[in-house]
């Protein structure tokens, strides 16, 4: 398979995250386990997880939709707010 678009890497708009809510939600099936409305929130939840664990994040974009995250934590940097 060859990909023949260009793929962008930007940072992280409040744009993106229903797209990208989307994108866990379908991959996760989380559908299979409860109806639509909780699936959506469990989406949120661990997306929301993921990005607060992070000190670096860019969002990969092809024609202007959001396809992916790059997400990396520094371990030198980040520390659990929790301990």
């Amino acid at each position: 398979m060859t990909l023949n678009k260009h793929i962008i890497l930007r940072e992280l708009h409040k744009s993106d995250r229903e797209e990208l809510e989307s994108l866990i939600y379908e991959e996760w099936n989380y559908e299979k386990y409860c109806c639509p409305q909780v699936a959506a929130k469990f989406a949120r939840v661990y997306s929301n997880s993921c990005l607060a664990e992070q000190t670096y994040i860019q969002v990969a974009i092809i024609d202007n939709v959001p396809v992916g995250i790059v997400m990396v934590k520094n371990l030198k940097v980040h520390k659990c707010p929790l301990l």
